[in-house]
């Protein structure tokens, strides 16, 4: 199922989409839609593709949830929420994401990530140097060399069972 180029725009009292087997979000789908709620990733576990400014000024977002079967995120996707604190980041090595992706989110403080997939997730943060301040891994792998060199808001980071 498609959700077509600025279907939802606006529609500022939109609290939640479900049961449509969602797979591709078009441009500006969601744009503005203020009270949609994060619990759309949830609800919604199927989207392999989401394209540019689909959720821009989505600030009812408070966290959202990459998994794996995400494949590509355009650019400026979730531009714009001042609400976003909090990145979960369970995606594959060949998700393409743009860069600007993030954009403009100057609250997105917290990574969730599987170390495998950390290089990509922390990527995804602009200014991620001076701003993250909490990382929780996951996941059986090695951290690399100078993973976090410069981090200079780090505060936190935690690690489960099977990080090296």
């Amino acid at each position: 199922e498609e959700v077509g180029t600025s279907a939802f725009s606006g529609a500022t009292n939109l609290v939640d989409i479900k049961g449509a087997n969602l797979k591709h979000i078009g441009p500006m789908a969601f744009q503005n839609c203020t009270n949609l709620s994060e619990d759309f990733f949830k609800d919604n576990p199927n989207i392999e593709i989401i394209e540019e400014r689909a959720f821009e000024n989505c600030d009812a977002f408070t966290s959202i949830t990459i998994a794996g079967k995400m494949r590509q995120i355009g650019a400026k996707a979730f531009h714009d929420i001042n609400s976003l604190t909090t990145l979960f980041y369970y995606g594959e090595d060949g998700l393409d994401v743009h860069e600007s992706a993030f954009e403009d989110c100057p609250s997105l403080t917290k990574l969730y990530s599987k170390v495998a997939s950390l290089a990509k997730a922390l990527s995804l943060i602009p200014n991620s140097k001076s701003t993250l301040e909490e990382v929780y891994l996951s996941g059986v792998g090695q951290l690399q060399d100078n993973t976090f060199k410069g981090y200079t808001a780090l505060r936190k980071v935690e690690f489960a069972q099977g990080v090296n």
